[in-house]
């Protein structure tokens, strides 16, 4: 297992940014840096705060890989909300694989995400909406122009 690091200290996360570890599974470090890359941008697009890196070997199967044992720790004890990985296929052999370690994130009130290229759609009034909620939580400013 390699970590990367604890991107952010947990104890000082912006109100309204929901913790998140990245996890890949790669031979090398240049893919290894490719899956975690995609996984920081399908993760800040959804504006979630990677806190922490985790890289295993493909090959060593998922129960005793310390990377993901070391991930699932962190669901359990809150550190992160939620586990995003590049492609399901580095933690699963198939959808419904996927989907069981999907209750396992959902049992500790977290979620496992497969990135995708896909960018959430907001829109103008969301987006300003967003805005005033972040700002209000972090103390910034009332809750002035929601609708």
């Amino acid at each position: 297992m390699t970590v990367v690091g604890m991107l952010n200290d947990c104890a000082a996360i912006t109100p309204g940014l929901i913790p998140v570890v990245l996890y890949a599974a790669a031979d090398t470090d240049a893919v290894a840096a490719s899956l975690l890359e995609q996984a920081r941008r399908h993760a800040t697009d959804r504006e979630w705060l990677p806190v922490l890196e985790l890289i295993d070997a493909p090959a060593v199967p998922l129960t005793d890989r310390p990377g993901w044992a070391h991930a699932v720790q962190a669901l359990s004890d809150q550190t992160a909300r939620g586990i995003v990985v590049s492609a399901a296929a580095m933690v699963a052999d198939g959808s419904a694989e996927f989907e069981a370690l999907m209750v396992l994130a959902r049992d500790r009130g977290a979620f496992l995400v497969e990135a995708t290229g896909a960018v959430p759609r907001r829109t103008p009034g969301q987006v300003h909406r967003r805005r005033v909620l972040h700002e209000a939580a972090s103390g910034g400013f009332p809750l002035w122009g929601i609708k």
